[in-house]
């Protein structure tokens, strides 16, 4: 009996402790690791201790999801009553999946549903394995639960835009960047910030190295008005940008089209790699 505890504690700690990591990282709440042990601790005393009262299935219903608030709420602190529903809401959808994953894998390696039930294993993998193999699971889960938040917050700032260069529109999603504070010196505009891969998709090999390369004065070219700007990053490091005018540039909203020919636009060797693809980032000021 005394092997049964030690594997129901070890089992359950780690079991809990990733079900509300999970949690954590979906609804990306401040919770200390501290709260995160305390509340996996919790859980694992009540099951340790429920087998010995020999209660009812009716009982313990009530009891597990009133276990179940009790650990989230020690899990974290919470904006409000909807922030608390919803981690309790996916407590429960992750001790569903999680737990769902776990039999799945003791019964791959040979285990029985028998034996599950008395709280045993028949296998000869180490249990150290079969939590390996879940933590495998939770990490595939967390990257998922991360993609999906980090979407759900850069979505409702993703515009479709129309940039025309010349003879040339391009067409491509701009993210709305309050941090993008550039502005033109010697114009006075702000500027918005484009990939120098998209301009590959339009112009010439030969067109994008003489911008580059301020070449892009000449009368000929289709880049009008280059020059640099200085700007600072985040590290203090002081670098140069080119920038060029564009002809207007047609930015879709919800209350509808605003176009604006008031920027310049600077080019960077930065791709965006977010959730949601983009290829520029807007200044607000050009609103």
């Amino acid at each position: 009996m005394e092997l049964y505890v030690e594997y129901v504690i070890i089992d359950n700690l780690v079991i809990n402790t990733l079900i509300l990591l999970c949690t954590k990282a979906t609804m990306k709440l401040r919770a200390k690791f501290y709260r995160v042990f305390l509340s996996a601790l919790l859980g694992t005393v009540f099951a340790v201790c429920y087998p010995l009262f020999g209660l009812s299935n009716l009982v313990l219903l009530p009891m597990k999801i009133a276990l179940g608030v009790i650990m989230v709420l020690i899990l974290a602190p919470y904006n409000g009553v909807k922030d608390f529903f919803l981690s309790f809401i996916f407590f429960i959808l992750y001790t569903l999946l999680l737990g769902g994953a776990c039999i799945a894998t003791l019964m791959l390696f040979g285990t029985s549903i028998e034996k599950l039930s008395a709280g045993g294993y028949d296998i000869a993998v180490p249990v150290g394995v079969i939590l390996l193999i879940v933590s495998l699971y939770v990490s595939i889960i967390i990257a998922v639960a991360r993609y999906i938040s980090e979407k759900r917050s850069i979505s409702p700032f993703i515009r479709e835009v129309e940039l025309s260069i010349g003879n040339q529109v391009l067409k491509f999603n701009a993210f709305v960047d309050s941090g993008n504070k550039l502005m033109d010196r010697k114009s006075g505009l702000p500027v918005i910030i484009l990939s120098v891969k998209l301009l590959e998709k339009y112009f010439s090999k030969e067109e994008i190295e003489n911008l580059l390369l301020l070449q892009g004065r000449a009368k000929n070219s289709v880049f009008k008005g280059v020059h640099t700007i200085s700007y600072s990053t985040i590290s203090g490091e002081d670098k140069k940008m080119v920038v060029f005018e564009a002809d207007s540039i047609c930015i879709k909203q919800n209350q509808g089209e605003y176009i604006t020919n008031k920027f310049m636009v600077g080019v960077t060797y930065q791709t965006f790699n977010d959730s949601v693809k983009y290829d520029m980032l807007l200044n607000p000021a050009l609103f």
